[in-house]
């Protein structure tokens, strides 16, 4: 009796494409693909390189949001007027660990205009690579 449920129930996940069927979808290995020829028999660049640099630069953004994030959950209640730490600080009975925690939220907002900083001056590199490149194209349509 038990066996047939069982079997039921297998079946059931199989039809719904939950079950062992559907875990096994062939994929190929991540870089064993060849590049494609073209119609004049070469082979066509592919932009892998720069999809995997795109991709790079999109986890590296994601994990610094992830990690200044976490880092803002811990100095927090130096930025909130109505947390304990506050009121310790107002009445000036400051802790040890009070006074690290507000060494830590110094070193958030030094981060903070770090990334600022290296953002503006990326953003400035790709501004004069830009109007560099559009300079030497006007240059040669003679506009």
């Amino acid at each position: 009796m038990h066996v047939q449920k069982r079997k039921q129930q297998q079946q059931i996940r199989k039809d719904s494409g939950t079950g062992a069927a559907a875990n096994q979808i062939r994929r190929k290995p991540v870089g064993t693909s060849k590049p494609s020829e073209n119609s004049r028999g070469g082979s066509r660049k592919s932009s892998h390189g720069s999809e995997a640099l795109l991709e790079v630069i999109k986890n590296a953004g994601m994990l610094s949001f992830a990690i200044m994030t976490r880092y803002y959950s811990h100095v927090q209640p130096v930025f909130d007027s109505r947390s304990k730490l506050r009121a310790r600080f107002r009445a000036g009975r400051l802790t040890l660990p009070d006074g690290f925690l507000i060494m830590l939220a110094g070193g958030f907002v030094v981060t903070l205009v770090l990334v600022g900083v290296v953002a503006f001056r990326v953003l400035v590199a790709f501004g004069v690579v830009f109007q560099f490149t559009a300079g030497m194209i006007s240059m040669i349509l003679g506009l």
